[in-house]
Formats: structure tokens, C-alpha cells, sequence
């Protein structure tokens, strides 16, 4: 009874013989083909993905030959064969970059043209230049554009990273007044090459998610609706009520999704923080549901852990412990960037008990040397947050982020003053050169971090007294935006670097008295020992008051 499936293998394995049967003859006859055979060939081979290496040299090499006859059609038809079946060479790009050349190029078609621009941009050898020409010679032609042209010429665009300001207002003008035949497909494709040229602004996208709120659902795919979700999330543009509508499409066919096409709409939604409980659990009972988590690539992994430890919440932590034993299994075929960005995730969803930083060490060793600030940083905190001994690591990390300190963000100081420190990791060479970038910043560290780098030095016992006044001074400008743990712990912190008494002292200690209702014990016996500190440099009756203050809050709490 089940002998069906097996005659339509052997089936499918007699055809593919037969195809290279014909390839291998085509490619021993290929000097008696004519310039249109040769072309036809090539474009039948590439539909059905089939045909060996060497037939499409041996066409590459009869392009080559016959490239004056090469006509606009079948420029483009076998610029797409190529494309399809990557299978380019210099010769065959010396023949297209003829049948490009400005002059020729007004002979052709506007579909010839939309189609030569996107096979010159997926291949990937084509000097960007020839994709440009085509680019240029459309430009002028738009309005004989149909939808799916108008798409491949933004896609072409946006992968040759060709930025015609001209172009691109001209395809947003016409894509966004939504012309007949325009689908959710083409729609995703525009979305997601406006998008990566960093020129997708709010109308355009209000237009393209149009596409899919107004029910054309032809093309509607998850390809489709992740890439479009990518687009918006990406470009920051328009508001949440974009995104919702792509989710209203999305969630109820989401098993239909591929991991790529999920752990994309996972990102989307995180990098908008469209953290909605709804969306997050359907989302995360999708990515566990076998065997899906057994299959995601490293790429897909670090996407999925990382919109999850942004989104947070209970499906978010669950996630996270799935996905640990998934990153240790396949943690050696990581990118760094990719391993400090799941180990980050991982460790703020608290699955350090699954074991992965070991195995994300091991991996990292070899590529931590051409790490940038942002992997340093990330790397390090995952090792303090998971509280992991690699000490010979984290003295690499320590290494690596000196020779960079220059250019690390304020955040990233911060970051790493706190991992070593949480890691008891004492880098002498280190704490003085994140000591002097900290003076150039001060005054572009946000509020917590602030908090964290004078925690940091103080509980190394790092005395930098330039760096405490700078952060004093920066803190006292910031004082009324601090949480309640950030300032008793600048308090504590001030009072351990010896900031001194003076505006700093007076605007946080200030802040920390409106703020001491909202305090917890832990933080109000830091602030005590820190305001007795404090008292003894003689900074007055407000610290003693606040003092009195935080003595009364802690008697009622025992």
C-alpha cells in the first residue's frame, strides 16, 4: 500500500539523470547552438534548477563569443538564469556588462530592464556599477513599471546599496498611491529595501501595511508579513497600529511560519517593543513546539533569545530555558556577534542553570580578538549577570576592551566597569583608561549608568578622584530621574570615592529623600552606611536629617 511514494522518487531520479544527461551533451555541442538557443537553454535549465556546472560554462563561454548579438531580452533572460542558479563568471559578466552599456540600454523593455537590475544584483560577482546603469536608465521609465517591477527594482537597489535619491522618491511616490495588481509580496519587498537603504518613513509605510490591512491577501505569505514586520521594526518609523496589523495576519497562521520567518517576526515585534502578553505567549508556544527548537539555525536562535529577554515575562523566561540546551549543542557554529547577543539574552532570563556559558566561552575564545565594544560588553555582562568562573576569559575580555575603550558608548562603559566588578576582576590598566573616557562622557551617561560605573569603581575600590567629580557633577544634573536603587547606590558609591560634599551630594541626597517611600530595606541599609560615611565630611544638616529619615524606615521594617 505504500508503494507510492517510492515510484515518484524514482520518477523524480530518472528525470534528474535525463536532465544531466542533456546537459552533458548540450555542453559538448555548445559551439553549434545558435546566440537564442544557447539563451533558451540556460533559461530552462535555471526554471527547473537543474543542469551541471559545466553546461552553464559552456554558455558563459558562447555568451562570451556571440555577446555583439546578445538582443535586450536575452541579455535579461540570461542574466536571470545565471542569478537563479549562481552559477556566474567573468565571462558571462563581461557579456551582460556590454549588453548594459548606456546606449543599449534604451532599447530595452521596461520588464527586460526590472528583470536585468535583479539578476545583476543577486549576482553577487557583478560589478556594481552595471546594476547602477540599469538603475539609472529606469529611473527615467518608472511609470511603464507593473508592481512586481517596481518591487525588483527597490530590492536591486537596496542589495547593490545603490542610493538614488531621485529613484527612491519617484518608487515611493508610485508604490504608495497603491496601483492595481500591487500584493502583500511586493509590498514586503519594498517595505524591506526602503528599509535597509534607511529611507522608509512613515507615509510609505502607513501605504505598504495598507496592502494588508484592506484585505489583499494574494501574496500574503509569511515570507511576506515577516519581512514587512522586519521592514517597520528596522526603519523605527510610523506606530504600533502598523505592526498590529501585520500581527492580526500573522499570529493566526503562524505555524505556517519557517523558523527564519519566526524568529524574524519574534525580533520585529521585540525592537518595536511590541511586547503585547498576547502575541509574546503565541509566539513563544509556536518556537517550542517540536521539533522546531531542535531546527533553528544559530542566527534564528540569538534572534529568538534576544527578542524574548527584551520582551521578558513568563513565556519569555520558559523560552529561554528551552533554547539554553539548543545553544550549547550548537554554540561552535556561532558568529560572535551572535554568541554575545544570545549570551546576553540568556543571562537576562536568568537560564544560566542550563549550562550554556561554558559553551559559549569555548566558542567565543578564538574570535573574541576582532570583537567589537558591543561584544566585549555583552560577553562580559552575560558572565557577571550568570555569575560564571572564567577567569582567564574574563581577563581577555578585560584585554580586548582596553585596546577599544576610545570607542565604547557611554552604555558599553558602564557595562563593562560593572561586569568586572561584579567579577571581582580588578584591571587596574583598564579601570584607569575606562576612568578617562568616563571624564570626556559624563555628561552623556544616562541615569543608571552613572549608577552602575560609580558602583563599579567603588566596590573595586578604584579611587579615581577626576572621574567621582565628573560623575558627581553629572549626577547632580540628573539626580530627579534616578530610581531609588541608583541613588542609594551613588550615595554609597560617593561616599567610598570620596566625591565630597557639595551640589552633587546635596541634589542626590535630596532626590533620595522624596524617593525613600519607595525605597527597599536592602537599598535603605546601602544609603545608611553611605549618609554615616558622608556625615563624617561634615556635609550638614540635610544628610543628617535624611539620615534620621532612613534610621526610622528601617526601625519599622524590622
Amino acid at each position: 500500500g505504500g508503494g507510492g511514494g517510492g515510484g515518484e522518487e524514482e520518477e523524480g531520479e530518472r528525470e534528474a539523470v535525463a536532465l544531466r544527461q542533456l546537459s552533458a551533451a548540450a555542453a559538448a555541442k555548445i559551439r553549434s547552438f545558435s546566440c537564442l538557443d544557447a539563451q533558451k537553454l540556460a533559461w530552462a535549465l535555471a526554471s527547473l534548477r537543474a543542469g551541471e556546472a559545466g553546461i552553464f560554462r559552456a554558455i558563459a563561454s558562447h555568451a562570451a563569443a556571440y555577446r555583439g548579438e546578445l538582443r535586450p531580452q536575452g541579455a535579461a533572460n540570461l542574466a536571470w538564469a545565471f542569478a537563479t542558479v549562481r552559477a556566474a563568471s567573468p565571462e558571462l559578466l563581461a557579456a551582460l556588462g556590454e549588453a548594459a552599456a548606456p546606449a543599449r540600454l534604451r532599447r530595452f523593455k521596461e520588464q527586460e530592464l526590472g528583470n536585468l537590475a535583479w539578476a545583476l544584483a543577486a549576482i553577487r560577482e557583478a560589478p556594481r556599477g552595471l546594476g547602477g546603469a540599469c538603475l539609472e536608465a529606469a529611473e527615467a521609465r518608472l511609470a511603464g513599471f507593473a508592481p512586481q517591477g517596481l518591487a525588483g527594482l527597490a530590492w536591486a537597489a537596496a542589495t547593490l546599496r545603490v542610493c538614488r535619491r531621485g529613484l527612491l522618491r519617484a518608487l515611493s511616490a508610485l508604490v504608495a498611491s497603491r496601483p492595481p495588481g500591487l500584493e502583500v509580496r511586493h509590498a514586503a519587498m519594498v517595505a524591506w529595501a526602503f528599509s535597509t537603504l534607511r529611507a522608509l518613513d512613515a507615509g510609505l509605510a502607513s501605504s505598504l501595511v495598507a496592502v494588508v490591512a484592506v484585505g489583499r491577501r494574494r501574496g500574503c505569505s509569511p515570507q511576506s508579513l515577516s519581512n514587512l514586520a522586519w521592514a517597520l521594526a528596522h526603519a523605527g518609523v510610523g506606530d504600533a497600529r502598523l505592526l498590529h496589523a501585520v500581527a492580526a495576519e500573522a499570529l493566526p497562521d503562524i505555524s505556517a511560519f519557517g523558523n527564519q520567518e519566526l524568529s524574524n517576526l519574534v525580533w520585529a515585534f521585540a525592537r518595536a517593543r511590541l511586547c503585547d502578553a498576547a502575541y509574546a505567549h503565541a509566539l513563544a508556544r509556536e518556537a517550542l513546539a517540536p521539533p522546531r527548537p531542535s531546527l533553528f539555525r544559530p542566527q534564528e536562535l540569538a534572534n529568538l533569545a534576544w527578542a524574548f529577554a527584551v520582551a521578558s515575562g513568563a513565556a519569555a523566561r520558559l523560552l529561554g530555558g528551552a533554547l539554553a540546551p539548543e545553544v550549547r549543542a550548537k554554540a561552535a557554529e556561532f558568529k560572535l556577534q551572535e554568541l554575545s547577543a544570545t549570551a546576553w539574552a540568556l543571562a537576562k532570563l536568568r537560564a544560566e542553570g542550563r549550562g550554556f556559558m561554558p559553551a559559549i566561552v569555548r566558542a567565543a575564545v578564538p574570535m573574541v580578538s576582532a570583537g567589537s565594544p558591543r561584544n566585549i560588553c555583552n560577553l562580559a555582562w552575560a558572565l557577571a549577570r550568570s555569575r560564571s568562573d572564567h577567569p582567564a576569559f574574563v581577563q581577555d575580555l578585560a584585554e580586548r576592551a582596553l585596546l577599544k575603550v576610545e570607542d565604547f558608548k557611554p552604555q558599553e562603559l558602564s557595562n563593562i566597569a560593572w561586569a568586572v566588578a561584579t567579577l571581582s576582576a580588578r584591571h587596574l590598566p583598564l579601570l584607569d583608561a575606562l576612568a578617562e573616557v568616563a571624564v570626556d562622557k559624563a555628561a552623556c551617561f544616562e541615569a543608571g549608568e552613572l549608577s552602575a560605573l560609580a558602583w563599579a569603581f567603588a566596590r573595586l575600590a578604584a579611587h579615581e578622584p577626576r572621574m567621582a567629580r565628573a560623575l558627581a557633577d553629572s549626577a547632580a544634573a540628573k539626580a530627579e530621574v534616578l530610581a531609588p536603587q541608583e541613588l542609594s547606590s551613588l550615595v554609597w558609591a560617593f561616599a567610598i570615592l570620596g566625591a565630597g560634599p557639595g551640589r552633587a551630594l546635596r541634589a542626590v541626597t535630596r532626590a533620595a529623600a522624596a524617593a525613600l517611600p519607595r525605597m527597599p530595606s536592602r537599598s535603605l541599609a546601602g544609603l545608611a552606611w553611605a549618609l554615616a560615611a558622608s556625615e563624617r565630611g561634615g556635609p550638614g544638616w540635610r544628610v543628617a536629617r535624611l539620615l534620621g529619615a532612613v534610621a526610622e524606615r528601617l526601625a519599622g521594617a524590622l
